[in-house]
């Protein structure tokens, strides 16, 4: 705030301006005090600012330039925006999908690809589920990044409109806060000196990208998936025999999980079958973790250094 000084001629001018400088001056230090009061009552417990950016980008190391909006859409999943061939669409960040890029068929229509072959799907059992038209993309842009020449895969989840594979951040690292609705990419590795834990990722040649990591479930060491792409955390049926895990609603009840120092629980697990995707592994993946677990941490996964770190959201 500025207030106006102006010359005075006779002291009573001179003497009542005085007196209204010291009220403006004594507003002007109550307006500061205020607003610093709203400042204090408006950062988190945590003491890391409001606008979703600043504490975490700057710790990890992003520039400005290499943080993106987000929107936390239908099932929890996050949804980024994305040009294909010219056009604006948001998809899935999708860190289980090995296929680069999914969309559904409105989504193709929609963009009016071209069709140029045919490709077989298999599920995380690794049974065949069919086959797919694959699609020609020209160009496709995301996070001021592009790509030229690129295929589509259909498939077969209107809900998300598509998927966007982890394919195109394998030469760098990411950092997903659904909370704030941000996406952090950049070609650099982690610092060191970061906070939250860092776990080295499981690596796997035949499904690069899949990030995988050493937990627990209820004591007992297990490979654990992060899967931003599933809307509810899975269990294999080997599991839920192991440990005669209760059963819950529409599923089977997690009490305690750990992936370093984060633990949580799993009210309702859905079973699923993941023996086609833990081949080259050390030993099976047994849980994953899904978009209704993974807001309680803002989690950066490095593909070139090899590890997952994970923040306490709150």
């Amino acid at each position: 705030m500025t207030t106006s000084r102006s010359e005075t001629r006779d002291g009573k001018r001179k003497a009542k301006e005085m007196a209204c400088g010291v009220r403006v001056r004594s507003f002007h230090f109550f307006c500061l005090a205020l607003i610093g009061g709203l400042v204090f009552l408006m950062t988190p417990a945590s003491g890391h600012p409001p606008n979703g950016r600043s504490w975490w980008a700057n710790r990890l190391g992003y520039a400005s330039s290499e943080v993106f909006p987000i929107t936390v859409g239908a099932f929890g999943f996050p949804y980024l925006s994305v040009g294909i061939n010219g056009r604006s669409i948001d998809l899935v960040l999708d860190t289980g999908n090995m296929r680069r890029l999914g969309l559904t068929r409105p989504s193709l229509s929609k963009l009016r690809l071209p069709p140029i072959a045919q490709s077989r799907g298999y599920d995380e059992r690794g049974a065949l589920v069919g086959e797919d038209q694959v699609f020609r993309v020209v160009a496709l842009t995301a996070f001021g990044r592009s790509w030229h020449d690129q295929k589509a895969f259909e498939i077969g989840e209107p809900e998300a409109g598509g998927l966007f594979g982890p394919y195109y951040l394998l030469d760098g690292r990411f950092t997903l806060d659904y909370g704030n609705g941000r996406l952090a990419v950049s070609r650099s590795l982690l610092p060191k000196d970061v906070p939250g834990d860092t776990l080295n990722l499981v690596p796997n040649e035949q499904f690069p990208g899949m990030p995988v990591v050493q937990g627990a479930v209820n004591g007992h060491k297990v490979l654990i998936q992060i899967d931003t792409g599933k809307s509810r955390t899975c269990v294999d049926p080997s599991l839920v025999r192991r440990l005669n895990l209760p059963t819950a609603h529409y599923g089977y009840a997690l009490a305690d999980v750990r992936i370093g120092s984060w633990n949580f629980k799993v009210p309702s697990a859905r079973k699923v079958d993941f023996s086609g995707i833990s081949r080259a592994y050390p030993s099976p993946i047994l849980v994953s973790v899904g978009s209704d677990v993974l807001p309680q941490v803002i989690m950066t996964v490095d593909y070139r250094g090899g590890k997952l770190n994970i923040i306490p959201a709150h």
